[in-house]
């Protein structure tokens, strides 16, 4: 039979500090996630409203049309584009790289 592990009490200390952990995470998720979920919200508004601004937390006027005029583009969905920017990042990330230690 497998044996039950000792538990031990926890402190007053102990169980505050967990509870600060927590909520201390919870804020650092909460700022890392809303900029994304702000965007979100921002791209499925109409865009004449969103240009009012108040958009917090939900759309006040849901469409999916700001996606059908992207998804619209012969550009968008052109893959020598995509090379394109990837090539440019890319070299541009190693010029940079190659340029640091002559600065510093």
């Amino acid at each position: 039979m497998l044996k039950s592990k000792k538990r031990f009490k926890r402190t007053v200390g102990e169980l505050l500090f967990d509870l600060f952990k927590v909520l201390f995470i919870l804020f650092i998720s909460i700022v890392c996630i809303y900029p994304f979920w702000n965007i979100f919200v921002i791209s499925v508004n109409d865009g004449q409203d969103a240009l009012r601004g108040g958009l917090y937390f939900w759309p006040r006027m849901f469409t999916l049309e700001n996606y059908e005029q992207i998804f619209q583009r012969k550009e968008f969905l052109d893959p020598s584009v995509y090379f394109h920017h990837v090539f440019q990042r890319r070299n541009g990330s190693l010029l940079s790289a190659a340029e640091k230690p002559g600065t510093a």
